[in-house]
């Protein structure tokens, strides 16, 4: 019978997370998206990556993660196994991956497994989320690694949030801060083109 799940336990190998279908499973993959934890972060994660067409394969340390189950039941490979695990990342064929986001709640984990996932495959792209300020730069600088804080992330968001209502989201790129507003044009506006709003506004 080999290494492959009978056509009959398929489904339910696949519902429980079965390690070995979801090894078979990632096997067949290239150029796919490593997701590691389901909490909040993860789980957005993954949604956004597969609204961009990408495969995602999500490891969890447990399996009563919050988004876990929401994530299986969306058709989304949800392998539960400690990251740090010797053969964890090789289950879900790291070596063919294009990505990994270390996106766990542990940063030591995080930085750990985007440390392992380059070992296996030296061209990863890898994307750490870190809770700790200090850590990002130095991750950034001697890993070649992206490394962001969420609180980071989420602070210029709520400070404008509260100066200006029609902010719906903001970011920097370096020491630049960009911020997306949402404008109604009434009447008068709607008359004036691109460039005449940009020009007298």
């Amino acid at each position: 019978q080999g290494s492959v799940p009978q056509p009959g336990l398929e489904f339910n190998a696949r519902r429980r997370a079965d390690k070995e279908w979801i090894e078979v499973l990632a096997e067949s993959l290239r150029g796919h998206v490593v997701v590691c934890g389901a909490g909040r972060v993860g789980f957005r994660v993954t949604r956004e990556l597969r609204k961009l067409g990408h495969e995602v394969v999500v490891v969890e340390k447990r399996a009563d993660a919050p988004f876990a189950q929401t994530l299986r039941d969306e058709g989304v490979a949800v392998l539960i196994d400690d990251i740090r695990a010797p053969g964890s990342l090789a289950r879900v064929n790291i070596a063919h991956a294009s990505a990994i986001v270390c996106a766990t709640d542990d940063d030591l984990s995080n930085i750990n497994a985007g440390l392992d996932a380059r070992k296996q495959n030296p061209g990863v792209r890898v994307v750490m989320r870190l809770f700790d300020d200090d850590l990002v730069s130095r991750v950034r600088d001697n890993f070649d690694a992206e490394a962001h804080s969420t609180s980071a992330l989420a602070a210029p968001a709520f400070a404008l949030a509260a100066l200006d209502p029609r902010i719906e989201h903001s970011f920097r790129v370096g020491s630049q801060l960009l911020v997306v507003s949402r404008f109604v044009a009434g009447a008068a506006l709607a008359q004036l083109d691109l460039s005449a709003l940009r020009d007298r506004f």
